[in-house]
């Protein structure tokens, strides 16, 4: 049995806070990434990687979001307009605009990246490609503020508690997930949407 036929099998978490805390940590290890090899891009011709890196973290985030808001247990989709765009709230279509430099272009830019998670991995089939390489990380991060943001709205990270003090009874324990590591630090020092306002304060 192949390891996607073995994967059918497994049981999926289904609710959809676990999911969409699930989707936020992994598009933070992929933003983190993304980030380091933007920082060498240049000196290591990294260009390709760090862009599918970025965009494969705007469409987790995106997801991230989908879920809390939607309560939804699956969320289907790959494209950030044409999947994911129209499950956004305008406060958070317009906290999204407002996070990036140029606002004018922000739809037509969103648009155009969409689908560049396919096109630089096989950056070699094709003549022409777009690239929009620095709004690929600016939109992650907004992305990452404002999915911060939904998620202590929805109160999401109180699940992560309840996990957290059931984990000694793994009888008692809602899903059988596992407590990484930025999540013990959410639980000790608040997010970092949490950690950011306090200074601002």
């Amino acid at each position: 049995m192949s390891l996607l036929e073995r994967r059918k099998n497994e049981t999926k978490v289904t609710d959809y806070k676990v999911r969409a805390i699930g989707a936020y940590e992994e598009a933070l290890q992929y933003l983190d990434v993304a980030e380091k090899m933007d920082s060498k891009r240049c000196e290591l011709h990294l260009i390709s990687p760090t862009i599918t890196m970025g965009v494969f973290a705007c469409e987790l985030f995106s997801k991230s979001i989908a879920y809390a808001c939607s309560q939804r247990s699956e969320i289907r989709g790959h494209k950030l307009k044409t999947d994911f765009y129209k499950m956004f709230s305008e406060e958070t279509i317009n906290n999204l605009k407002n996070s990036v430099y140029d606002k004018q272009h922000f739809e037509e830019y969103v648009s155009d990246i969409e689908e560049l998670f396919e096109v630089w991995r096989y950056n070699f089939e094709y003549e022409k490609k777009t690239s929009h390489y620095s709004f690929v990380l600016e939109y992650a991060r907004a992305l990452k503020t404002e999915c911060e943001r939904i998620l202590l709205e929805k109160n999401c990270y109180q699940l992560m508690l309840d996990i957290f003090d059931a984990e000694e009874s793994p009888s008692v324990a809602p899903f059988n997930i596992k407590i990484s590591s930025f999540s013990i630090f959410i639980l000790t020092y608040g997010t970092p949407y949490d950690i950011i306002n306090n200074v601002r304060r």
